[in-house]
């Protein structure tokens, strides 16, 4: 189950759940950050990083993002342009 909320060119937010290995390959647009919170990790990987429960990974523009993704993993991602994560961080 996917479930996705954008709005093009700006920003978006995917919330998925899987029950199912499979492994993923791709990218996103320049000029943004996607910011992943990990609920359940399962022995997953995000660009040969393994995950663990409740880690907020921030993946900069023009990664190639790769995934190996095992059953049960639970996270929701927001894709923000850069300056706005920059602002993220200036505040916290």
């Amino acid at each position: 189950r996917i479930r996705q909320i954008q709005s093009p060119g700006k920003w978006a937010l995917d919330l998925p759940e899987f029950n199912c290995a499979f492994r993923a390959r791709g990218g996103f647009d320049p000029g943004s950050v996607a910011l992943v919170a990990i609920e359940r990790a399962c022995g997953s990987t995000i660009c040969g990083i393994p995950l663990e429960d409740d880690l907020v990974l921030a993946i900069p523009a023009g990664t190639s993002v790769t995934a190996t993704v095992r059953p049960g993993l639970t996270y929701a991602v927001a894709i923000v342009p850069t300056a706005t994560w920059m602002e993220i961080q200036s505040i916290a």
